[in-house]
């Protein structure tokens, strides 16, 4: 598995927990939440594709990235 399908999966787990958490303290109805839901799907759309699709798209989104740090 490549780093980037391994940061996929540490962001999916991430959010996963944290959903679970807001659905415990009855916050599944916030607007973060739905943010957080709209991300886990997006993810995992990502991990359905192929390998090189994943990769392209985390350099791209790096050097954006470092683009607006600027």
């Amino acid at each position: 598995m490549s780093a980037a399908k391994d940061d996929l999966r540490k962001r999916e787990l991430a959010l996963q927990r944290l959903m679970r958490q807001m659905k415990f303290d009855e916050l599944q109805k916030s607007q973060v939440y739905r943010n957080l839901e709209m991300e886990l799907q997006k993810i995992q759309q990502f991990q359905e594709q192929p390998e090189e699709a994943i990769n392209q798209r985390t350099a791209i989104t790096t050097n954006q990235n470092k683009h607006s740090e600027k």
